[in-house]
């Protein structure tokens, strides 16, 4: 039998790999970025010193991120009509927007159970439009000669741009 092995070795050894296994995992715990409340991670700062006998490089400052400019909305005239056709899984939307002065109001039909008539502003080339129950928006910009803009019906949204042309409805 086993009985008069010595087994001072393999506990020696166990124990030596639990107290370097456990090093490397406080190591490895204390090395890691701490995170913040919003996610972001820390922002990186360098306590080493420039070698001595060399000149110091500054870093490159990273270029602004570039946003799309989109023209600035246009005001609209005294009066103005517009028309768009909104394509939608089951067909289309027609969509027809009319501008008196400072106010607008707007009519959308697929003719297969969505019509809407909205009212609301026209100040400085934007569009603020909703029905009286509030469950229909239309927001859009007057750019160049066309109103583009989001129509809001319940939950479904649709982005649209209308051409100036007759309404019929009004």
């Amino acid at each position: 039998m086993l009985v008069g092995m010595n087994i001072k070795g393999p506990i020696a050894t166990i124990g030596a790999v639990a107290v370097v296994g456990t090093g490397l995992f406080l190591l490895n715990v204390s090395r890691q970025p701490e995170s913040t409340a919003s996610g972001n991670p820390p922002a990186a700062t360098s306590t080493a010193p420039a070698p001595t006998g060399t000149a110091a490089v500054s870093p490159v400052p990273a270029a602004p991120p570039t946003t799309p400019t989109t023209p600035a909305p246009r005001p609209f005239a005294d009066r103005e009509d517009f028309v768009a056709d909104i394509p939608t899984k089951t067909g289309n939307i027609a969509l027809e927007i009319r501008v008196d002065g400072a106010k607008a109001r707007a009519y959308a039909c697929d003719n297969k159970g969505i019509e809407t008539w909205m009212w609301g502003t026209a100040e400085n080339g934007v569009l603020k439009l909703t029905d009286q129950a509030k469950t229909s928006e239309l927001n859009g910009t007057h750019q160049g000669n066309t109103v583009v803009g989001n129509l809001r019906i319940n939950d479904k949204n649709w982005d649209f741009t209308a051409v100036p042309g007759a309404t019929s409805v009004f």
